[in-house]
């Protein structure tokens, strides 16, 4: 508490933004996967928490954590080590003097995570954020960390093998065998015999991003509620996943209709999680939201010294309230195992972008339904590596795609792209 009124009586809150933290991207070359020394681990984690204290920096147990695998992967001695310390807590006194300079509440900075105070002050840099937004941003990102009940109410009702199952056949335990050419320029289609899951409009990365971010514009649609617990999903997300089918999440939003003609949208974490022997378990976390016309969504993969972390925010692109947040922790959650990418170049992990219609897998569903979805639009996406970031370009791409079990699903997807690949519109008719 005291720490954070030190900083503002003490700064001249002349805010220069650290280089380190804000970075175009840049290649890394870092191959020691440290989940294989874990005396190391405990060794390094416990010489940050005692120099935390000696130097006074007061950075948060994850944030340590996170500095903790930056020494490891760079294979730091304890000078260079405490230096890096310094260097963090620099980093995010001037995250927190930046925005509490731009109208943040001091009081609700005081319940956020360390990390999180730079991720705020990263989306806030990067999207241009008024002085009021901020605050908004700040303030709910509190109440959400901190007393999720009041931001989303009710849980979605999970419904297993119905999303899940349908994103998981749609494409993530099956690599499309396509021609990878640098830089995609274009939209192909893919048709997948066994893909009972509707239609698909998506951008794929190459390896080595392990985020992304950018504005979804809820879409006008109208769904088949005949169809009961069956019935069309519009669905906008990001993917994160690695190249050898062990690992995928899907984190976005979409519409349901519940069993009793209720509808809402909500926001999601669902996936897939292997053990490399050809078992899998099946991931869904999802709580209701309350949208607007645009939503901003941040999805990341994070490692940590003994796991790792994949995240979802999704924030109202008019207020920049949060509207909720959810995670996936491999140890906690109660993955097979605790690293699925291999290290914090994340060279086998890529990034997905998609707008779909989705239903529970059949095979035998024709796109006649009478559904639609208009106006799915993506904007201004950025995707990050472990270095930095940028607008999510034909550079980053390896291919665009629409995909469907047949090509009838496929002709479904009308696709109008602005900037490739960071801008484009989708409409999905049944």
């Amino acid at each position: 508490m005291n720490f954070i009124r030190k900083i503002i009586i003490m700064s001249c809150l002349t805010i220069v933004l650290s280089t380190a933290f804000f970075t175009v991207f840049s290649d890394t070359t870092s191959n020691n996967n440290y989940g294989d020394n874990y005396e190391n681990v405990l060794n390094t984690r416990e010489f940050i928490k005692n120099q935390n204290e000696i130097l006074g920096t007061n950075l948060d147990i994850e944030y340590q954590d996170i500095i903790a695998v930056e020494a490891i992967e760079n294979r730091l001695v304890e000078a260079e080590i405490t230096k890096l310390l310094q260097v963090k807590a620099k980093e995010k006194e001037e995250c927190i003097n930046y925005l509490i300079l731009r109208s943040a509440n001091i009081n609700k900075i005081e319940l956020i995570k360390d990390k999180d105070i730079l991720e705020i002050a990263e989306i806030v840099r990067i999207e241009k954020l008024s002085d009021n937004y901020v605050k908004n941003l700040t303030d709910s990102w509190a109440e959400n960390a901190y007393n999720t009940s009041e931001i989303c109410t009710t849980p979605l009702e999970a419904r297993p093998n119905q999303i899940p199952e349908a994103i998981m056949q749609s494409y993530s335990l099956e690599t499309p065998n396509m021609q990878i050419i640098a830089g995609a320029t274009s939209i192909t289609d893919y048709i997948v015999a066994t893909d009972g899951s509707g239609s698909h409009y998506m951008v794929r990365s190459y390896t080595g991003y392990n985020k992304a971010s950018g504005y979804f514009t809820i879409p006008t649609y109208s769904i088949n509620t005949s169809l009961g617990t069956k019935h069309d999903v519009p669905y906008g997300f990001f993917g994160l996943y690695t190249n050898d089918n062990q690992f995928g999440m899907d984190l976005g939003v979409g519409f349901d209709v519940d069993a009793s003609g209720g509808s809402t949208w909500f926001m999601d974490l669902s996936g897939y999680v292997g053990n490399g022997s050809g078992t899998y378990k099946s991931v869904w976390k999802s709580i209701k939201i309350v949208p607007g016309t645009k939503v901003y969504i941040v999805a990341k993969l994070e490692r940590k010294t003994s796991s790792e972390l994949t995240t979802v925010t999704v924030t109202d692109a008019t207020t920049w309230t949060v509207l909720g947040s959810l995670t996936y922790d491999t140890v906690a959650d109660g993955a097979y195992k605790a690293f699925y990418t291999s290290n914090t170049s994340f060279g086998n992990l890529f990034v997905n972008r998609e707008v779909s219609l989705a239903f529970p897998k059949d095979l035998t569903r024709l796109p006649n339904t009478g559904s639609y979805i208009q106006n799915a639009k993506w904007d201004t996406v950025n995707i990050y590596n472990a270095t930095g970031y940028g607008l999510w370009t034909s550079i980053q791409t390896n291919f665009a795609h629409r995909q469907g079990r047949t090509q009838a699903f496929c002709n479904a997807v009308n696709v109008t792209v602005t900037s490739q690949w960071n801008n484009d519109s989708t409409n999905i008719t049944y």
